[in-house]
């Protein structure tokens, strides 16, 4: 039936000024939640381009903006359920989170300390590849004990990122985009000192599963991944262990790690001063690496493959240094989206070819040794080296995949010595 004219028009009149919606006005709702959570809501609103909390709702609610379901997500990778590896993967790339972030900052900051691209597509490329890799080494190599991915992630990407360096050192470099970023008088002992007083404040003062989680990764307790997520099954909490513990670092962040912090003056008392972070810190600011110092930053995070505590803090420092000191934070952070979008989108068929591709080949192969070579030839192009590496190439591939191997032991033999002490 349609409404007269002058029906029409008192309507009008009537919800004159009240904000409307192609599906009709808007009225106003109560909803409570914690200062945190609204914070949180209102960075999603700014990432997605939403001017207010308001809008975001009335998006998702129209299903412009489709929240995805971790279980319809996780019944796409059945085929990967045997692999722990890859349920820790998928949780660094679901959604905006701390993990991802700092690897987006470290790759983009160290592409620009060697004159490499750090346009969204390049920095996308290289953290892809190195997921590969790691997938690569536990499927072939099953390992329950791979301690969170971050720092395995971390090691491949450099890695790659020197490779491509020297097979490109004597030709010019591509242009790519060039993030300038802060700088300030004593940047790296306010950065460490920042970070440290703000685990002090996560030891001190922690509420729920996953901040405990966090806790537990680092000194004193150096819990590994394993260990907490037999914690987590004798507490019936769904999450593994290191997607509370990527919580853990996200929730981290918006209660002790602020912006202002960075900068605050700490007192004496409050400073912790790890010599190989502040060198890490040191590092990773340098406006260009020499051979040394390249050599230095690939010598602490290989040793940062089997110490949690060094994760923790060379997540922090790179999300400060490459994150939230750059110059054109606004261009950043949309770049950083495009990335995260992109990675998580491609990450489920990229893995999925490679795992085919790998059935197929292990049906050629006799013994360990030729499986051992598969693993060599499967890495190769991912690392940056040609599809058909010479001897001394699959030498130099071998050494990079069997210090992670060798990193692992280290663990387990942690891990060990920790059971034999509660015992």
């Amino acid at each position: 039936m349609v409404k007269s004219a002058s029906k029409q028009k008192s309507i009008q009149k009537r919800e004159r000024g009240r904000p409307t919606s192609p599906y009709g006005p808007k009225k106003a709702r109560s909803l409570s939640i914690s200062d945190m959570a609204y914070q949180g809501i209102q960075e999603i609103a700014n990432q997605h381009g939403i001017r207010s909390v308001s809008e975001l709702m009335e998006k998702i609610g129209q299903r412009e903006i489709v929240i995805d379901s971790v279980e319809e997500n996780r019944e796409k990778i059945d085929i990967f359920a045997d692999i722990p590896v890859v349920r820790q993967l998928q949780a660094v790339i679901e959604r905006p989170n701390a993990a991802i972030d700092s690897l987006i900052a470290f790759t983009t900051r160290v592409s620009g300390q060697l004159g490499l691209p750090q346009t969204s597509e390049a920095t996308h490329e290289v953290i892809l590849r190195a997921m590969e890799i790691l997938f690569c080494l536990n499927y072939l190599s099953p390992d329950t004990l791979i301690d969170g991915p971050t720092a395995w992630l971390r090691w491949y990407i450099l890695n790659i990122l020197e490779r491509r360096y020297i097979s490109t050192s004597s030709q010019i470099k591509p242009k790519g985009r060039h993030f300038q970023y802060k700088t300030e008088e004593n940047l790296t002992e306010h950065c460490v000192s920042a970070i440290f007083a703000a685990r002090e404040e996560l030891l001190r003062d922690h509420e729920g599963a996953h901040l405990n989680a966090l806790k537990l990764r680092i000194r004193p307790y150096n819990f590994s991944v394993n260990q907490i997520e037999r914690i987590t099954k004798a507490q019936d909490i769904f999450d593994t262990g290191f997607e509370l513990v990527v919580k853990g670092m996200t929730t981290f962040r918006r209660l002790w790690l602020r912006e202002d912090s960075c900068f605050a003056d700490i007192g004496d008392n409050e400073r912790a001063k790890p010599h190989k972070a502040l060198k890490y810190c040191n590092l990773v600011q340098k406006e260009r690496l020499t051979a040394g110092e390249r050599k230095s930053l690939k010598q602490l995070v290989s040793e940062g493959l089997s110490d949690a505590d060094y994760t923790f803090w060379a997540n922090e420092i790179d999300f400060i240094l490459g994150y939230k000191l750059c110059e054109d934070y606004k261009l950043y952070e949309q770049e950083a989206m495009k990335i995260r979008m992109s990675i998580s989108k491609a990450f489920a068929s990229h893995i999925t070819r490679r795992k085919y591709r790998i059935e197929r080949e292990l049906l050629k192969r006799e013994n360990a040794e030729s499986v051992d070579d598969l693993l060599a030839q499967e890495t190769s192009e991912s690392l940056s080296f040609g599809p058909d590496p010479s001897a001394e190439e699959i030498w130099e591939i071998t050494h990079i995949v069997q210090n992670s191997r060798v990193e692992m032991i280290k663990l387990r033999e942690r891990e060990k010595a920790q059971r034999d002490y509660s015992l």
